[in-house]
């Protein structure tokens, strides 16, 4: 199991970070590990335990920015340090100075646009209000053409635009109809934080009777991750399930659910929201 697992102390605890939770000893040890590693590059899962462990610790945010200073200059940040500096560490004047630190240097030395991008992610999440979150608001939309579609809806999130948003959803939901699964991580996070709002999740609802059957897998997977199911919405949703069984169509229609990052049924969709796959007997 080791040999699979890696042979370095580093690849071991990647690999079993996932789970390591589950085990009260063992999070113990890779408790210490951890605290040895602070402030050093480590792998992604490694990081997601960090944060899981020691949330908002000097140990990981040193490592974050770590990871952001020496991607510049060798490879592309971890796609997780922009969300965990932006949720752990946001309104921190220190962590922003350096970031902006990060960004003027990239101005002037041309280095990859996908790390302006990561970085600009770190300042959606944590500093919204910064001058250069402001601009690209200010910015006619046709001069968003290239951004990725994480940045677009988060930018439609703090514009407070549910028209960006809602448009935005579906324009990502055709591009990525030729895949069987979502190929960006970020975009079922933000997706999931824009429909924590009560307002937006009133909005979600007029998406339940669209033809398109990705387009309603998407808006019932949010309202279900979003907060709790009022009877109205509950009511809604069981008679879409029912409809959904009973129709002529054989599979049920299949749609991109980008709030479960997979193509899937809309009735599976529907089943898990309204509860069944908990009750469903092995």
């Amino acid at each position: 199991m080791f040999h699979h697992l890696g042979r370095s102390r580093a690849d071991f605890w990647e690999a079993v970070a996932p789970w390591v939770d589950e085990f009260p000893a063992a999070s113990l040890d890779f408790q210490s590990y951890l605290r040895e590693v602070a402030g050093t590059a480590v792998g992604p899962n490694t990081l997601d335990g960090m944060a899981r462990l020691l949330p908002g610790s000097n140990e990981l945010r040193d490592t974050c920015l770590v990871d952001l200073r020496t991607a510049t200059l060798q490879r592309l940040p971890l796609t997780n340090v922009p969300r965990i500096l932006g949720t752990h560490f946001g309104g921190q004047g220190i962590v922003l100075a350096r970031i902006v630190e990060i960004l003027e240097s990239i101005r002037q030395e041309q280095f990859d646009r996908v790390v302006y991008w990561r970085l600009l992610l770190s300042l959606c999440y944590g500093w919204p209000d910064v001058p250069v979150v402001q601009e690209w608001l200010a910015r006619p939309r046709v001069n968003w053409k290239g951004m990725p579609w994480h940045i677009a809806l988060h930018l439609d999130r703090i514009a407070r635009k549910p028209d960006w948003f809602l448009n935005d959803i579906l324009g990502c939901l055709e591009a990525s109809a030729p895949y069987d699964h979502v190929r960006d991580d970020e975009i079922p996070k933000v997706l999931t934080l824009w429909a924590s709002g009560e307002a937006n999740r009133s909005l979600l609802t007029t998406m339940l009777g669209d033809a398109h059957g990705s387009d309603v897998a998407t808006a019932t997977g949010l309202l279900s991750q979003g907060g709790a199911m009022g009877e109205e919405l509950k009511r809604r949703l069981e008679e879409l399930f029912e409809a959904e069984v009973g129709a002529s169509q054989r599979p049920p229609r299949v749609g991109l659910a980008l709030s479960q990052d997979r193509l899937r049924s809309l009735a599976e969709i529907l089943f898990e929201a309204l509860g069944g796959i908990r009750d469903r007997p092995l």
